[in-house]
Protein backbone atom coordinates (compact mmCIF):
# COMPACT_ATOMS: atom_id res chain seq x y z
CA UNK A 1 0.00 0.00 0.00
CA UNK A 2 2.38 2.70 -0.75
CA UNK A 3 2.30 6.23 -1.69
CA UNK A 4 3.68 9.23 -1.56
CA UNK A 5 4.08 11.16 2.01
CA UNK A 6 2.31 14.06 3.02
CA UNK A 7 3.57 14.39 6.91
CA UNK A 8 1.83 18.05 7.08
CA UNK A 9 -1.53 16.25 6.60
CA UNK A 10 -4.06 17.55 8.75
CA UNK A 11 -7.79 16.29 9.58
CA UNK A 12 -9.51 13.59 11.01
CA UNK A 13 -6.84 11.28 9.24
CA UNK A 14 -4.03 13.15 10.06
CA UNK A 15 -0.66 11.03 10.81
CA UNK A 16 -0.17 9.99 14.20
CA UNK A 17 2.23 7.85 16.07
CA UNK A 18 1.48 4.85 18.84
CA UNK A 19 1.58 6.23 22.18
CA UNK A 20 4.05 4.83 24.65
CA UNK A 21 1.49 2.50 26.73
CA UNK A 22 0.59 1.03 23.01
CA UNK A 23 4.05 -0.30 22.03
CA UNK A 24 4.81 -1.46 25.48
CA UNK A 25 1.72 -3.10 26.81
CA UNK A 26 0.97 -4.69 23.54
CA UNK A 27 -2.52 -4.91 21.72
CA UNK A 28 -4.99 -7.81 20.91
CA UNK A 29 -5.16 -7.17 16.94
CA UNK A 30 -2.94 -5.26 14.43
CA UNK A 31 -4.99 -4.85 11.46
CA UNK A 32 -2.23 -3.94 8.36
CA UNK A 33 -4.18 -1.86 5.95
CA UNK A 34 -7.10 0.92 6.16
CA UNK A 35 -8.63 0.05 3.04
CA UNK A 36 -12.68 -1.10 3.08
CA UNK A 37 -11.00 -4.56 4.58
CA UNK A 38 -8.87 -2.93 7.22
CA UNK A 39 -11.93 -0.54 8.57
CA UNK A 40 -14.53 -3.64 8.30
CA UNK A 41 -11.83 -5.28 10.99
CA UNK A 42 -11.50 -2.47 13.17
CA UNK A 43 -15.08 -2.24 13.77
CA UNK A 44 -15.87 -5.51 14.16
CA UNK A 45 -12.65 -5.76 16.39
CA UNK A 46 -13.91 -2.80 18.48
CA UNK A 47 -17.92 -4.38 18.66
CA UNK A 48 -16.26 -7.51 19.82
CA UNK A 49 -14.63 -5.57 22.66
CA UNK A 50 -10.91 -5.95 21.40
CA UNK A 51 -8.24 -3.38 21.35
CA UNK A 52 -6.58 -2.83 17.77
CA UNK A 53 -4.36 -0.64 16.09
CA UNK A 54 -4.41 -0.18 12.07
CA UNK A 55 -1.45 0.35 10.15
CA UNK A 56 -1.79 2.34 6.74
CA UNK A 57 1.35 3.18 4.46
CA UNK A 58 -0.17 5.55 2.73
CA UNK A 59 -1.26 9.36 4.04
CA UNK A 60 -5.24 8.62 3.90
CA UNK A 61 -7.61 5.76 4.03
CA UNK A 62 -9.57 4.01 1.22
CA UNK A 63 -6.65 1.71 -0.76
CA UNK A 64 -7.05 1.25 -4.24
CA UNK A 65 -10.28 3.18 -4.39
CA UNK A 66 -8.08 6.38 -3.28
CA UNK A 67 -6.92 7.71 -6.19
CA UNK A 68 -3.29 9.22 -6.74
CA UNK A 69 -1.44 10.27 -9.75
CA UNK A 70 1.38 8.37 -8.39
CA UNK A 71 2.71 5.65 -10.61
CA UNK A 72 4.06 3.57 -8.00
CA UNK A 73 1.12 3.09 -6.24
CA UNK A 74 -1.79 0.74 -7.35
CA UNK A 75 -5.28 2.36 -7.17
CA UNK A 76 -8.46 2.61 -9.36
CA UNK A 77 -8.18 4.21 -12.80
CA UNK A 78 -9.47 8.60 -12.28
CA UNK A 79 -12.71 7.94 -14.14
CA UNK A 80 -13.65 4.59 -12.39
CA UNK A 81 -17.22 3.89 -11.37
CA UNK A 82 -18.10 0.41 -8.90
CA UNK A 83 -19.08 -2.57 -11.02
CA UNK A 84 -21.23 -3.51 -8.04
CA UNK A 85 -24.06 -1.65 -7.00
CA UNK A 86 -24.20 0.88 -3.76
CA UNK A 87 -26.86 -1.70 -2.07
CA UNK A 88 -24.67 -4.63 -2.77
CA UNK A 89 -21.61 -3.12 -1.59
CA UNK A 90 -22.62 -0.90 1.15
CA UNK A 91 -21.96 -2.12 5.02
CA UNK A 92 -24.45 -3.97 6.57
CA UNK A 93 -24.98 -1.60 9.53
CA UNK A 94 -24.22 1.79 7.73
CA UNK A 95 -26.21 2.61 4.58
CA UNK A 96 -25.10 4.61 1.51
CA UNK A 97 -26.40 7.72 0.42
CA UNK A 98 -28.89 7.40 -2.06
CA UNK A 99 -28.00 10.12 -4.23
CA UNK A 100 -25.09 8.60 -4.83
CA UNK A 101 -27.12 6.47 -7.18
CA UNK A 102 -26.67 2.76 -7.72
CA UNK A 103 -23.10 2.96 -8.79
CA UNK A 104 -20.34 5.15 -7.36
CA UNK A 105 -17.43 7.09 -8.64
CA UNK A 106 -14.24 6.31 -6.48
CA UNK A 107 -14.36 9.76 -4.75
CA UNK A 108 -17.80 8.52 -3.79
CA UNK A 109 -16.47 5.63 -2.50
CA UNK A 110 -13.47 7.26 -0.26
CA UNK A 111 -15.80 9.40 1.02
CA UNK A 112 -18.92 6.98 2.08
CA UNK A 113 -15.14 4.90 3.75
CA UNK A 114 -14.54 8.54 5.69
CA UNK A 115 -17.92 8.67 6.95
CA UNK A 116 -18.28 5.23 8.04
CA UNK A 117 -14.82 5.61 9.93
CA UNK A 118 -15.96 8.53 11.82
CA UNK A 119 -19.58 6.86 12.67
CA UNK A 120 -17.59 4.27 14.15
CA UNK A 121 -14.97 6.39 16.04
CA UNK A 122 -11.94 4.64 14.03
CA UNK A 123 -9.70 7.60 13.76
CA UNK A 124 -7.94 7.18 16.52
CA UNK A 125 -6.93 3.30 16.32
CA UNK A 126 -6.02 4.34 12.81
CA UNK A 127 -2.19 5.39 12.51
CA UNK A 128 -1.46 6.73 8.60
CA UNK A 129 2.13 6.93 6.50
CA UNK A 130 3.27 3.61 8.58
CA UNK A 131 5.35 1.46 6.32
CA UNK A 132 5.21 -2.48 7.69
CA UNK A 133 8.92 -3.54 7.05
CA UNK A 134 8.97 -7.26 9.10
CA UNK A 135 6.48 -9.22 11.24
CA UNK A 136 6.91 -12.34 13.17
CA UNK A 137 6.02 -14.66 15.62
CA UNK A 138 7.58 -14.12 19.05
CA UNK A 139 5.74 -16.60 21.82
CA UNK A 140 2.74 -16.43 21.29
CA UNK A 141 2.22 -12.46 20.06
CA UNK A 142 2.81 -10.98 16.63
CA UNK A 143 6.01 -8.03 16.30
CA UNK A 144 5.59 -5.51 13.86
CA UNK A 145 8.22 -3.54 13.05
CA UNK A 146 7.37 -0.45 10.85
CA UNK A 147 8.65 3.49 9.81
CA UNK A 148 6.89 5.98 10.07
CA UNK A 149 7.94 9.42 9.22
CA UNK A 150 11.49 8.15 9.40
CA UNK A 151 11.14 6.78 12.62
CA UNK A 152 11.24 2.97 13.33
CA UNK A 153 8.18 1.65 15.73
CA UNK A 154 7.78 -2.04 16.90
CA UNK A 155 4.59 -3.33 18.57
CA UNK A 156 3.22 -6.16 19.62
CA UNK A 157 -0.39 -8.12 19.29
CA UNK A 158 -2.03 -11.05 20.03
CA UNK A 159 -3.89 -11.74 16.93
CA UNK A 160 -2.81 -9.96 13.07
CA UNK A 161 -5.05 -9.67 10.14
CA UNK A 162 -3.89 -8.90 7.01
CA UNK A 163 -6.28 -6.58 5.09
CA UNK A 164 -3.58 -4.95 2.31
CA UNK A 165 -5.30 -6.34 -0.44
CA UNK A 166 -4.60 -8.10 -3.75
CA UNK A 167 -3.90 -5.49 -6.25
CA UNK A 168 -0.47 -4.59 -5.62
CA UNK A 169 2.03 -6.95 -7.62
CA UNK A 170 1.71 -6.79 -11.23
CA UNK A 171 0.99 -10.55 -12.51
CA UNK A 172 4.34 -10.69 -14.87
CA UNK A 173 3.35 -10.34 -18.73
CA UNK A 174 4.03 -13.74 -19.78
CA UNK A 175 3.17 -16.01 -22.66
CA UNK A 176 3.45 -14.87 -26.50
CA UNK A 177 2.88 -11.34 -25.79
CA UNK A 178 5.95 -10.60 -24.27
CA UNK A 179 7.58 -11.01 -27.18
CA UNK A 180 5.48 -7.79 -28.98
CA UNK A 181 7.90 -5.47 -30.12
CA UNK A 182 5.25 -2.39 -29.95
CA UNK A 183 4.52 -0.53 -26.75
CA UNK A 184 3.14 -3.62 -24.14
CA UNK A 185 1.80 -2.31 -21.24
CA UNK A 186 0.17 -4.34 -17.80
CA UNK A 187 -3.45 -2.13 -17.64
CA UNK A 188 -2.47 -1.42 -14.03
CA UNK A 189 0.38 1.35 -15.77
CA UNK A 190 -2.54 3.42 -16.82
CA UNK A 191 -3.92 5.61 -14.62
CA UNK A 192 -5.93 7.54 -17.29
CA UNK A 193 -6.82 7.41 -21.16
CA UNK A 194 -7.24 10.93 -22.55
CA UNK A 195 -8.85 11.36 -26.19
CA UNK A 196 -5.44 12.49 -27.30
CA UNK A 197 -3.33 9.95 -26.42
CA UNK A 198 -4.08 8.19 -29.64
CA UNK A 199 -4.32 9.03 -33.05
CA UNK A 200 -5.97 7.13 -36.32
CA UNK A 201 -2.56 5.46 -36.97
CA UNK A 202 -2.62 3.93 -33.35
CA UNK A 203 -4.60 -0.23 -33.10
CA UNK A 204 -4.84 -0.92 -30.08
CA UNK A 205 -5.07 -4.67 -28.70
CA UNK A 206 -6.89 -5.16 -24.93
CA UNK A 207 -5.98 -8.48 -24.02
CA UNK A 208 -8.04 -9.39 -20.90
CA UNK A 209 -11.78 -10.40 -20.06
CA UNK A 210 -11.96 -8.64 -16.56
CA UNK A 211 -13.70 -5.23 -15.84
CA UNK A 212 -10.65 -3.45 -16.15
CA UNK A 213 -10.72 -4.96 -19.76
CA UNK A 214 -14.01 -3.21 -19.96
CA UNK A 215 -13.38 -0.27 -18.56
CA UNK A 216 -10.23 0.30 -21.39
CA UNK A 217 -12.48 -0.31 -23.65
CA UNK A 218 -14.94 2.34 -22.62
CA UNK A 219 -12.18 4.88 -22.75
CA UNK A 220 -10.55 3.84 -25.72
CA UNK A 221 -13.44 4.15 -28.16
CA UNK A 222 -13.64 7.71 -27.14
CA UNK A 223 -9.97 8.03 -29.06
CA UNK A 224 -9.38 7.56 -33.18
CA UNK A 225 -7.32 4.37 -32.13
CA UNK A 226 -9.14 1.06 -33.63
CA UNK A 227 -9.80 -1.01 -31.00
CA UNK A 228 -9.62 -4.95 -30.36
CA UNK A 229 -10.87 -6.84 -27.99
CA UNK A 230 -9.32 -10.23 -27.12
CA UNK A 231 -10.30 -12.34 -24.49
CA UNK A 232 -8.84 -15.88 -23.29
CA UNK A 233 -11.30 -18.99 -22.94
CA UNK A 234 -14.51 -16.49 -23.62
CA UNK A 235 -16.77 -14.67 -20.46
CA UNK A 236 -19.72 -14.01 -19.09
CA UNK A 237 -21.56 -11.06 -18.70
CA UNK A 238 -23.67 -8.97 -17.03
CA UNK A 239 -25.08 -5.52 -17.92
CA UNK A 240 -25.13 -2.40 -14.79
CA UNK A 241 -28.17 -1.65 -15.88
CA UNK A 242 -30.93 -3.05 -18.28
CA UNK A 243 -30.00 -2.73 -21.86
CA UNK A 244 -33.38 -0.72 -22.70
CA UNK A 245 -32.46 2.08 -21.03
CA UNK A 246 -29.27 2.78 -21.68
CA UNK A 247 -28.37 6.38 -23.30
CA UNK A 248 -26.47 5.21 -25.65
CA UNK A 249 -23.56 2.19 -26.67
CA UNK A 250 -21.88 1.51 -23.68
CA UNK A 251 -23.55 4.33 -21.57
CA UNK A 252 -25.68 3.37 -18.56
CA UNK A 253 -27.33 5.50 -15.90
CA UNK A 254 -26.73 5.60 -11.89
CA UNK A 255 -30.01 5.59 -10.85
CA UNK A 256 -31.28 2.77 -13.21
CA UNK A 257 -31.89 -0.25 -11.79
CA UNK A 258 -28.94 -2.33 -11.37
CA UNK A 259 -29.17 -6.09 -12.79
CA UNK A 260 -26.65 -7.09 -9.67
CA UNK A 261 -29.77 -7.09 -7.49
CA UNK A 262 -31.98 -9.33 -9.76
CA UNK A 263 -31.87 -11.97 -7.11
CA UNK A 264 -33.42 -12.49 -3.97
CA UNK A 265 -33.87 -16.16 -1.72
CA UNK A 266 -36.66 -16.71 -3.62
CA UNK A 267 -35.48 -16.11 -7.28
CA UNK A 268 -31.79 -18.35 -5.58
CA UNK A 269 -34.46 -21.84 -4.89
CA UNK A 270 -36.47 -21.08 -8.02
CA UNK A 271 -33.21 -21.07 -10.13
CA UNK A 272 -29.95 -21.97 -8.63
CA UNK A 273 -27.00 -21.16 -9.96
CA UNK A 274 -25.25 -24.73 -9.15
CA UNK A 275 -27.65 -25.65 -11.67
CA UNK A 276 -26.99 -22.76 -14.47
CA UNK A 277 -29.45 -20.77 -13.31
CA UNK A 278 -32.05 -21.91 -15.25
CA UNK A 279 -35.01 -19.90 -16.06
CA UNK A 280 -33.47 -16.47 -15.16
CA UNK A 281 -30.10 -17.02 -17.54
CA UNK A 282 -32.33 -15.74 -20.78
CA UNK A 283 -33.67 -12.90 -18.76
CA UNK A 284 -30.04 -11.71 -17.50
CA UNK A 285 -29.11 -12.08 -21.30
CA UNK A 286 -31.95 -10.56 -22.57
CA UNK A 287 -31.62 -7.80 -20.09
CA UNK A 288 -27.74 -7.05 -20.85
CA UNK A 289 -28.14 -7.14 -24.53
CA UNK A 290 -31.65 -6.41 -25.71
CA UNK A 291 -31.93 -9.86 -27.45
CA UNK A 292 -33.27 -13.15 -26.59
CA UNK A 293 -29.88 -14.88 -28.29
CA UNK A 294 -27.82 -12.65 -26.42
CA UNK A 295 -26.13 -15.49 -25.04
CA UNK A 296 -23.49 -15.24 -21.84
CA UNK A 297 -24.41 -11.23 -21.88
CA UNK A 298 -22.57 -10.91 -25.31
CA UNK A 299 -23.88 -12.53 -27.64
CA UNK A 300 -20.43 -12.74 -29.64
CA UNK A 301 -19.53 -16.25 -30.78
CA UNK A 302 -15.76 -15.43 -30.00
CA UNK A 303 -16.10 -15.15 -26.34
CA UNK A 304 -18.05 -18.44 -26.33
CA UNK A 305 -16.84 -21.28 -23.58
CA UNK A 306 -17.62 -24.63 -22.06
CA UNK A 307 -18.93 -23.22 -18.86
CA UNK A 308 -22.47 -23.09 -17.53
CA UNK A 309 -23.87 -19.73 -16.22
CA UNK A 310 -22.71 -19.17 -12.95
CA UNK A 311 -19.56 -21.39 -12.92
CA UNK A 312 -17.32 -18.33 -14.01
CA UNK A 313 -16.30 -14.80 -13.10
CA UNK A 314 -19.14 -12.11 -14.13
CA UNK A 315 -17.49 -9.58 -16.07
CA UNK A 316 -20.56 -6.60 -14.82
CA UNK A 317 -18.99 -4.18 -16.77
CA UNK A 318 -21.01 -5.58 -19.59
CA UNK A 319 -22.20 -2.55 -21.58
CA UNK A 320 -18.65 -2.60 -23.06
CA UNK A 321 -20.17 -5.53 -24.94
CA UNK A 322 -21.97 -2.89 -27.58
CA UNK A 323 -19.18 -1.54 -28.87
CA UNK A 324 -19.01 -4.81 -30.48
CA UNK A 325 -21.59 -4.48 -32.04
CA UNK A 326 -21.66 -1.03 -33.21
CA UNK A 327 -18.42 -2.66 -34.93
CA UNK A 328 -16.19 -0.05 -32.84
CA UNK A 329 -15.09 -2.80 -31.32
CA UNK A 330 -13.09 -6.36 -32.99
CA UNK A 331 -13.39 -9.06 -30.73
CA UNK A 332 -11.21 -12.08 -30.69
CA UNK A 333 -10.18 -15.15 -29.16
CA UNK A 334 -6.50 -16.09 -27.55
CA UNK A 335 -3.38 -14.79 -28.51
CA UNK A 336 -1.36 -17.48 -29.72
CA UNK A 337 1.71 -15.97 -31.49
CA UNK A 338 3.42 -12.80 -31.92
CA UNK A 339 6.02 -11.64 -34.57
CA UNK A 340 7.33 -8.40 -33.82
CA UNK A 341 4.11 -5.96 -33.89
CA UNK A 342 2.23 -8.76 -35.73
CA UNK A 343 -0.54 -10.84 -33.73
CA UNK A 344 -1.75 -14.14 -34.32
CA UNK A 345 -4.94 -15.17 -32.44
CA UNK A 346 -6.32 -19.14 -32.52
CA UNK A 347 -9.19 -18.11 -35.01
CA UNK A 348 -6.34 -17.38 -37.45
CA UNK A 349 -6.94 -14.31 -37.72
CA UNK A 350 -3.14 -12.24 -38.39
CA UNK A 351 -3.30 -8.43 -37.29
CA UNK A 352 -0.25 -5.22 -36.56
CA UNK A 353 -0.67 -3.45 -33.29
CA UNK A 354 0.84 -0.80 -32.44
CA UNK A 355 -0.15 -0.94 -28.80
CA UNK A 356 -0.74 -4.00 -26.30
CA UNK A 357 -2.75 -3.52 -22.99
CA UNK A 358 -2.70 -6.70 -20.71
CA UNK A 359 -5.30 -7.02 -18.16
CA UNK A 360 -3.46 -9.89 -16.51
CA UNK A 361 -4.42 -8.79 -12.59
CA UNK A 362 -2.55 -8.71 -9.50
CA UNK A 363 -0.52 -11.54 -7.53
CA UNK A 364 -0.32 -11.77 -3.73
CA UNK A 365 2.47 -9.64 -2.12
CA UNK A 366 2.92 -9.61 1.23
CA UNK A 367 6.89 -9.19 1.48
CA UNK A 368 7.15 -8.22 5.11
CA UNK A 369 4.98 -11.43 6.32
CA UNK A 370 7.67 -14.43 7.67
CA UNK A 371 7.45 -18.00 5.70
CA UNK A 372 5.19 -19.72 4.69
CA UNK A 373 2.45 -16.93 4.98
CA UNK A 374 4.00 -14.75 2.25
CA UNK A 375 3.19 -16.89 -0.56
CA UNK A 376 -0.25 -16.74 -1.27
CA UNK A 377 -1.31 -19.89 -0.67
CA UNK A 378 -4.84 -18.85 0.66
CA UNK A 379 -6.71 -21.79 -0.89
CA UNK A 380 -5.02 -23.51 1.99
CA UNK A 381 -6.39 -21.55 4.62
CA UNK A 382 -9.33 -22.72 6.66
CA UNK A 383 -12.26 -20.68 4.46
CA UNK A 384 -9.51 -18.72 2.94
CA UNK A 385 -8.77 -17.15 5.63
CA UNK A 386 -7.33 -18.64 8.42
CA UNK A 387 -4.29 -20.89 8.59
CA UNK A 388 -4.99 -24.16 9.64
CA UNK A 389 -1.13 -24.22 11.43
CA UNK A 390 -1.56 -20.30 13.29
CA UNK A 391 -5.60 -19.28 14.14
CA UNK A 392 -3.88 -16.34 15.60
CA UNK A 393 -3.52 -14.49 11.73
CA UNK A 394 -6.35 -14.05 9.18
CA UNK A 395 -6.34 -13.07 5.69
CA UNK A 396 -9.42 -10.80 4.97
CA UNK A 397 -10.66 -9.35 2.08
CA UNK A 398 -8.84 -11.76 -0.33
CA UNK A 399 -11.91 -13.85 -1.53
CA UNK A 400 -13.96 -13.05 -4.71
CA UNK A 401 -17.61 -13.25 -5.74
CA UNK A 402 -18.82 -14.60 -8.95
CA UNK A 403 -21.19 -12.05 -8.52
CA UNK A 404 -21.69 -9.10 -5.41
CA UNK A 405 -18.54 -7.17 -3.96
CA UNK A 406 -15.66 -7.54 -2.23
CA UNK A 407 -16.66 -6.21 0.56
CA UNK A 408 -19.75 -8.10 1.66
CA UNK A 409 -17.39 -10.98 0.96
CA UNK A 410 -14.89 -9.39 3.93
CA UNK A 411 -18.02 -8.28 6.25
CA UNK A 412 -18.98 -11.87 6.41
CA UNK A 413 -15.60 -13.09 7.10
CA UNK A 414 -14.39 -9.63 9.44
CA UNK A 415 -18.35 -11.43 11.32
CA UNK A 416 -16.65 -14.48 11.79
CA UNK A 417 -12.99 -14.10 12.55
CA UNK A 418 -13.50 -11.51 15.24
CA UNK A 419 -16.22 -13.77 17.16
CA UNK A 420 -12.93 -16.54 17.10
CA UNK A 421 -10.71 -14.37 18.55
CA UNK A 422 -12.77 -12.74 21.15
CA UNK A 423 -13.70 -16.27 22.37
CA UNK A 424 -17.49 -16.66 21.46
CA UNK A 425 -17.01 -19.37 18.85
CA UNK A 426 -13.79 -22.06 18.51
CA UNK A 427 -12.10 -23.52 15.57
CA UNK A 428 -12.22 -26.92 14.36
CA UNK A 429 -9.01 -28.89 15.08
CA UNK A 430 -6.23 -28.23 12.97
CA UNK A 431 -6.58 -31.70 11.03
CA UNK A 432 -10.12 -30.89 10.82
CA UNK A 433 -9.74 -27.67 9.27
CA UNK A 434 -7.16 -28.63 6.67
CA UNK A 435 -9.41 -31.78 5.66
CA UNK A 436 -12.71 -29.78 5.58
CA UNK A 437 -11.14 -27.09 3.33
CA UNK A 438 -9.56 -30.15 1.42
CA UNK A 439 -13.10 -30.91 0.16
CA UNK A 440 -14.20 -27.40 -0.02
CA UNK A 441 -11.40 -26.40 -2.36
CA UNK A 442 -12.63 -29.88 -4.54
CA UNK A 443 -16.70 -28.68 -3.72
CA UNK A 444 -15.56 -25.09 -5.26
CA UNK A 445 -13.84 -26.47 -7.85
CA UNK A 446 -16.52 -28.71 -9.36
CA UNK A 447 -18.90 -25.85 -8.73
CA UNK A 448 -16.73 -22.96 -10.64
CA UNK A 449 -14.53 -25.07 -13.44
CA UNK A 450 -14.18 -21.89 -14.80
CA UNK A 451 -12.19 -20.57 -12.13
CA UNK A 452 -9.10 -20.79 -13.55
CA UNK A 453 -6.03 -19.40 -11.30
CA UNK A 454 -8.80 -17.25 -9.45
CA UNK A 455 -8.32 -20.05 -6.57
CA UNK A 456 -10.20 -17.78 -3.98
CA UNK A 457 -13.20 -17.09 -6.45
CA UNK A 458 -16.97 -18.71 -5.04
CA UNK A 459 -19.96 -18.09 -5.24
CA UNK A 460 -21.41 -15.52 -2.31
CA UNK A 461 -24.34 -16.95 -1.54
CA UNK A 462 -23.11 -20.57 -0.62
CA UNK A 463 -20.18 -18.73 1.18
CA UNK A 464 -22.16 -16.71 3.25
CA UNK A 465 -23.91 -19.71 4.10
CA UNK A 466 -20.39 -21.02 5.57
CA UNK A 467 -19.58 -17.74 7.25
CA UNK A 468 -22.72 -17.99 9.09
CA UNK A 469 -22.34 -21.26 10.28
CA UNK A 470 -18.98 -21.06 11.26
CA UNK A 471 -20.01 -17.75 13.16
CA UNK A 472 -22.95 -19.38 14.52
CA UNK A 473 -22.40 -22.57 14.77
CA UNK A 474 -25.18 -23.31 17.07
CA UNK A 475 -27.82 -21.29 15.01
CA UNK A 476 -29.87 -22.70 12.48
CA UNK A 477 -31.15 -20.45 9.71
CA UNK A 478 -35.08 -21.78 10.38
CA UNK A 479 -34.47 -20.87 13.70
CA UNK A 480 -34.63 -16.42 13.31
CA UNK A 481 -38.08 -17.47 11.58
CA UNK A 482 -39.91 -20.03 13.80
CA UNK A 483 -41.59 -18.00 16.27
CA UNK A 484 -42.43 -15.18 12.98
CA UNK A 485 -43.36 -16.73 10.26
CA UNK A 486 -44.28 -13.32 8.89
CA UNK A 487 -40.38 -12.44 8.99
CA UNK A 488 -39.59 -15.96 6.78
CA UNK A 489 -41.91 -14.39 4.54
CA UNK A 490 -40.26 -11.02 4.00
CA UNK A 491 -36.64 -12.50 3.89
CA UNK A 492 -37.54 -14.29 1.01
CA UNK A 493 -37.61 -11.07 -1.34
CA UNK A 494 -34.82 -9.61 0.70
CA UNK A 495 -32.02 -7.99 -2.01
CA UNK A 496 -28.71 -10.02 -1.67
CA UNK A 497 -26.23 -7.74 0.63
CA UNK A 498 -24.74 -7.36 3.60
CA UNK A 499 -27.46 -6.39 5.57
CA UNK A 500 -29.13 -9.86 5.15
CA UNK A 501 -26.03 -10.41 8.32
CA UNK A 502 -28.33 -8.59 10.66
CA UNK A 503 -31.70 -10.04 9.80
CA UNK A 504 -30.24 -13.61 11.24
CA UNK A 505 -29.71 -12.00 14.41
CA UNK A 506 -32.04 -13.39 16.64
CA UNK A 507 -32.04 -10.32 19.30
CA UNK A 508 -32.65 -7.81 16.44
CA UNK A 509 -36.65 -6.46 16.92
CA UNK A 510 -39.59 -6.43 14.95
CA UNK A 511 -39.69 -3.29 14.41
CA UNK A 512 -35.84 -2.70 13.39
CA UNK A 513 -36.30 -6.23 10.90
CA UNK A 514 -39.38 -4.38 9.24
CA UNK A 515 -37.65 -0.91 8.66
CA UNK A 516 -34.49 -2.93 7.09
CA UNK A 517 -36.56 -5.46 5.18
CA UNK A 518 -38.43 -2.12 3.32
CA UNK A 519 -35.24 -0.23 2.45
CA UNK A 520 -33.63 -3.79 1.22
CA UNK A 521 -36.93 -5.54 -0.45
CA UNK A 522 -37.04 -6.48 -3.95
CA UNK A 523 -40.70 -4.68 -5.49
CA UNK A 524 -43.60 -6.72 -6.20
CA UNK A 525 -42.22 -6.91 -10.19
CA UNK A 526 -39.32 -8.42 -9.10
CA UNK A 527 -39.42 -10.14 -5.48
CA UNK A 528 -42.48 -11.92 -6.38
CA UNK A 529 -43.83 -12.00 -9.93
CA UNK A 530 -40.16 -12.39 -11.61
CA UNK A 531 -39.47 -15.90 -9.58
CA UNK A 532 -43.09 -16.98 -10.74
CA UNK A 533 -41.75 -16.47 -14.50
CA UNK A 534 -38.80 -18.25 -13.70
CA UNK A 535 -41.09 -20.99 -13.08
CA UNK A 536 -42.80 -20.30 -15.54
CA UNK A 537 -40.03 -20.20 -17.91
CA UNK A 538 -38.24 -23.32 -16.78
CA UNK A 539 -41.98 -25.63 -17.10
CA UNK A 540 -42.09 -24.22 -20.85
CA UNK A 541 -38.38 -24.85 -21.64
CA UNK A 542 -37.95 -21.45 -23.09
CA UNK A 543 -34.44 -21.64 -22.68
CA UNK A 544 -34.04 -24.86 -24.68
CA UNK A 545 -35.88 -23.01 -27.36
CA UNK A 546 -33.78 -20.12 -27.34
CA UNK A 547 -30.57 -22.45 -27.27
CA UNK A 548 -32.29 -24.81 -30.29
CA UNK A 549 -32.16 -21.05 -32.53
CA UNK A 550 -28.76 -20.29 -31.38
CA UNK A 551 -27.58 -23.71 -32.50
CA UNK A 552 -29.89 -23.71 -36.02
CA UNK A 553 -28.18 -20.63 -37.07
CA UNK A 554 -24.57 -21.12 -35.75
CA UNK A 555 -24.30 -25.12 -36.40
CA UNK A 556 -22.73 -25.35 -33.44
CA UNK A 557 -23.59 -26.14 -29.49
CA UNK A 558 -24.24 -23.03 -27.23
CA UNK A 559 -22.38 -24.61 -24.41
CA UNK A 560 -19.37 -26.57 -25.13
CA UNK A 561 -18.81 -29.97 -23.79
CA UNK A 562 -15.91 -32.38 -24.11
CA UNK A 563 -16.93 -34.20 -26.83
CA UNK A 564 -17.76 -31.02 -28.96
CA UNK A 565 -14.98 -28.52 -27.93
CA UNK A 566 -12.67 -29.65 -31.16
CA UNK A 567 -15.76 -29.19 -33.28
CA UNK A 568 -16.21 -25.57 -32.06
CA UNK A 569 -12.80 -24.71 -32.43
CA UNK A 570 -12.57 -24.92 -35.88
CA UNK A 571 -16.07 -23.71 -36.35
CA UNK A 572 -16.83 -21.31 -34.82
CA UNK A 573 -13.56 -19.78 -33.26
CA UNK A 574 -12.45 -19.41 -37.35
CA UNK A 575 -15.26 -17.40 -38.42
CA UNK A 576 -14.13 -13.88 -40.10
CA UNK A 577 -14.41 -11.16 -38.05
CA UNK A 578 -16.43 -9.78 -40.39
CA UNK A 579 -18.80 -11.98 -39.52
CA UNK A 580 -19.07 -11.61 -35.74
CA UNK A 581 -20.40 -8.16 -36.51
CA UNK A 582 -23.42 -8.84 -37.01
CA UNK A 583 -23.69 -10.17 -33.22
CA UNK A 584 -26.58 -12.38 -34.14
CA UNK A 585 -23.25 -15.04 -34.79
CA UNK A 586 -22.28 -16.13 -38.18
CA UNK A 587 -24.70 -18.11 -40.20
CA UNK A 588 -24.14 -21.79 -41.09
CA UNK A 589 -22.96 -21.00 -44.56
CA UNK A 590 -20.31 -17.97 -43.39
CA UNK A 591 -19.26 -21.10 -40.67
CA UNK A 592 -19.28 -24.08 -44.02
CA UNK A 593 -17.72 -21.75 -46.71
CA UNK A 594 -14.96 -20.15 -44.34
CA UNK A 595 -13.99 -23.77 -42.85
CA UNK A 596 -14.05 -24.97 -46.26
CA UNK A 597 -11.41 -22.12 -47.41
CA UNK A 598 -9.19 -22.76 -44.22
CA UNK A 599 -9.56 -26.46 -45.65
CA UNK A 600 -8.35 -25.55 -49.13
Amino acid sequence: MCGQKNPARQGPFALRKPQDGEAKMGLDVCIIGAGWSGLYACKYALENGLKPIVLERRDDIGGVWNYTDDPATTTVMKSTVSSSSRVVTEASDFFMDENVGHFMHHEEVVNYLRQYTEHFRLTEHIHLGCNVKAVKKVGPTWEVTYEQAGVTHVIRAAKLAVCAGSNHKQKPLSGPVSKFSGQLWHAGDLKEVRPGDFSEQDRVLIYGGGETASDLVDLLVKTPARVTWAIRGGQHFLRKTPFHSRPGPGLFRKHDFPLDQLASPLIAAASPFKKGAPGRRYIADFLSTGRLRGYFGHGVPVWRNRFRYGQQFFNKNGHAVEHVATGRVTPQNDVVAVRGNEVEFQSGERAAFTHVICCFGYQFDCPFLPQPYNRGDLDEHFHFVFPVDDPALAFLGFSRPIIGSIPLMTEMQCLWVFRVWAGKVSLPPAQEQRIRQQNLNQRWGQRLPGRGRMKTLVHPSTYAAHMMKAAYPDRKPGDVFKKNPLRALRFLTWIPSASMLRAFDPELGGAEFKRLWRQRRQGFLIGWLLPLWVVVGRLLRIENLIDWSIRRQSGTPLMVTAENEDMQKTEVDSVKLADYRTFDGPSAEAISEHSNKRAA
